[in-house]
């Protein structure tokens, strides 16, 4: 399916780190930054905080732990993005959080960004009615309509029809986030095949 086996799979999850704290999460960010901060102190470039999976939405209370720790230590202005799946509803806290550090960016958060990757049956091979939450995808949408959706597809008909029957479902609901499709990459030959990468290329454009 869509997945790497080493983010799923009970067996590699020895592999993962477990931090005590957020501030001890926070220290290893900070450390991978040049002067530990997300403006460079020369180019006054800032650097992105990007959230990914495993699912971070089931982990809101820990976003919101981090977020509090990071405002704690002044270290702003930086843009934060979230890679989901969108099958997560958003805690009320959580879109608190969102609204509230928004409105006219006076904590410092330039930009919330979403980035949905909702899954196909026809790829995946995940029910959908576990793997397509629309109603999760226009809940964040309401609270910050800044984002894109990212959908993994293969090179059969079948994937390009529920592509389009899932994306007008959300056009229906109001959810304007810009499409984009990725070829789905979960073996070698699936990333080296140019012959398909180049079907796939043509169809979005189409």
């Amino acid at each position: 399916g869509c997945d790497t086996i080493y983010g799923i799979d009970p067996r590699f999850k020895h592999c993962a780190y477990n931090y005590e704290s957020e501030q001890k999460l926070v220290d290893e960010i900070l450390d991978k930054l040049p002067g530990g901060r997300f403006k460079h102190a020369t180019t006054k470039q800032t650097y992105d905080w990007c959230l990914t999976g495993g699912e971070p939405l089931m982990n809101q209370k820990a976003i919101i732990a981090l977020y509090e720790e990071m405002y704690k230590r002044d270290n702003f202005p930086f843009d934060i993005q979230i890679e989901s799946n969108g099958t997560q509803q958003l805690s009320e806290a959580f879109q608190n959080l969102i609204i509230e550090t928004s409105i006219g960016r006076e904590l410092g958060v330039t930009e919330w960004f979403w980035s949905f990757s909702p899954k196909l049956h026809s790829v995946s091979g995940e029910p959908s009615e576990r793997a397509w939450k629309p109603e999760c995808i226009k809940q964040a949408y309401d609270v910050n309509p800044k984002g894109w959706l990212k959908v993994v597809v293969n090179d059969t008909e079948l994937a390009w029809q529920e592509l389009s029957t899932k994306m007008a479902e959300l056009r229906a609901m109001g959810v304007n986030f810009p499409v984009f499709v990725m070829g789905v990459g979960a073996t070698k030959q699936q990333q080296e095949d140019t012959s398909v990468i180049a079907r796939i290329a043509n169809r979005a454009i189409a």
